[in-house]
């Protein structure tokens, strides 16, 4: 096979970020039109599924760990979620600096239309691909961000 060949075969970064980029953008809007009706962003979803999860008070700095989203994107997303009601802010009883964040029950009582929104995205990957594609897309992104978590930074 010539260089030609082999480089035309090749999938550039246009072929890959392009793609990427709009599966999270639309799975996002899909998202936060389910989300609407609770008056929530798909953001919020983001940090209440997680609670959901975890289903124990966490602190911010858990939440930015977790979600890989800033300090600040953390504190103005719990600001609104405090003031819509769906969770509150208690004081650690081990460490008095640190704010537990705990789910309302407003929030348990809207949980299944929470993880229905995420589900719901899930469905939609399964019924466009075969369970053997979706696995072997899971495969692949775990090692691509196994690849890119243990490469150096690195200024060009």
């Amino acid at each position: 096979m010539h260089t030609n060949e082999l480089e035309m075969m090749m999938a550039t970064i246009h072929d890959i970020w392009g793609p990427a980029h709009r599966l999270i953008r639309v799975a996002r809007q899909h998202i936060n039109h389910r989300l609407q009706p609770l008056g929530i962003t798909s953001a919020e979803g983001n940090i209440l599924l997680q609670m959901l999860i975890t289903d124990c008070p966490v602190s911010q700095e858990q939440l930015v760990l977790a979600l890989d989203v800033s300090k600040a994107a953390i504190s103005r997303t719990v600001d609104s979620l405090e003031q819509k009601g769906f969770l509150t802010r208690e004081r650690d009883v081990r460490d008095r600096r640190v704010h537990l964040l705990a789910l309302t029950e407003m929030t348990r009582l809207h949980a299944p239309d929470i993880r229905h929104a995420y589900e719901h995205v899930y469905q939609m990957a399964m019924q466009a691909a075969s369970p053997e594609a979706l696995e072997a897309l899971t495969g692949l992104l775990h090692i691509l961000a196994d690849a890119f978590d243990a490469a150096p930074m690195e200024d060009h």
